[in-house]
């Protein structure tokens, strides 16, 4: 496994108005500084600087950092023919060389000098279906 990107929001007005702002919008940055949040959504990312604008449903020890597989990136950007750049996702990690989704609920595996674990699949919300911009993107993202 390699870390091919590390990404931090850049906080933005949330377009649909449903929170104040949104964190979706990860740029890549040259590291990231992590920290433990608190044990509850809404407790902040795991990512020092990161910006969540859902605290509801985003965000606590069980949301602290995102990592999405540049294979991943790749597939969707053959399906909708579009470029998809590292922290499209919204993701903090871009990886490559596994396959998150076999990965099991509490494996941990080593990131850097970080050791991570992982704990729930991504739930796909409104403000990622605003983001993308496709017609029916929740239901093919879930697929």
């Amino acid at each position: 496994m390699k870390v091919i990107s590390t990404n931090v929001a850049v906080r933005r007005p949330e377009p649909h108005g449903r929170h104040e702002y949104t964190g979706i919008d990860k740029q890549p940055r040259p590291f990231l500084d992590l920290e433990i949040p608190g044990p509850n959504y809404g407790d902040g990312s795991g990512v020092v600087g990161d910006s969540i604008g859902d605290h509801a449903h985003h965000g606590g020890a069980e949301k602290a950092v995102y990592a999405v597989a540049r294979e991943e990136l790749d597939y969707w950007e053959g399906t909708l023919n579009r470029v998809l750049r590292d922290g499209y996702f919204g993701e903090n990690l871009t990886t490559e060389g596994i396959s998150w989704p076999n990965m099991l609920i509490n494996q941990q595996i080593q990131v850097g000098e970080c050791v991570l674990e992982v704990s729930i699949p991504r739930t796909p919300c409104a403000t990622f279906s605003g983001w993308m911009d496709e017609p029916g993107w929740l239901k093919s993202f879930t697929e």
